[in-house]
């Protein structure tokens, strides 16, 4: 049976970090650079068109460090989609050029979806049946023509 000081004097014991070495000194020195971002935004509001990219690029490095380091920095893997990266393009866009140019964007945006969504012809709306899941405009008459679902009329 060993005794108290052979088991604690034992030089062959081996010391296991679960972090690396560097992380923590490398997150606190982010963290700092973070704080004084936070800092110059308090104290001037104004200078966020030029503190923004600090702010983005010190979050980039943040990730950058975690990653190099091998601590996991997404839990759950989100498949994206072409609204998902239209959204994130809009959210740069308005960074760049700021909200008056943003809520253009956003106007042309739903204008272009709107007309590639709708199906007008010069005559008219195109509706679909939904009995049939048939196409149909009104003619100027008031008729009901049968066409396909861009208004094209269909051939008898």
């Amino acid at each position: 049976m060993n005794n108290e000081e052979d088991f604690f004097n034992k030089e062959e014991a081996e010391v296991i970090d679960i972090l690396p070495q560097g992380l923590i000194p490398e997150l606190k020195a982010q963290r700092d650079t973070v704080n004084q971002i936070y800092a110059k935004l308090i104290a001037n509001p104004y200078l966020a068109p030029t503190l923004i990219p600090d702010m983005r690029s010190a979050l980039m490095g943040t990730l950058a460090t975690l990653m190099e380091n091998g601590v996991p920095v997404s839990d759950d893997p989100k498949i994206r989609t072409p609204e998902d990266v239209i959204r994130e393009g809009m959210a740069e866009l308005g960074g760049m050029i700021g909200v008056k140019g943003l809520s253009t964007l956003i106007r042309m945006r739903k204008n272009f979806s709107d007309s590639m969504g709708a199906s007008d012809t010069e005559e008219g709306a195109v509706y679909r049946d939904p009995d049939t899941n048939t196409f149909y405009y009104i003619d100027a008459e008031g008729s009901e023509i049968d066409c396909d679902e861009y208004g094209n009329p269909m051939e008898d």
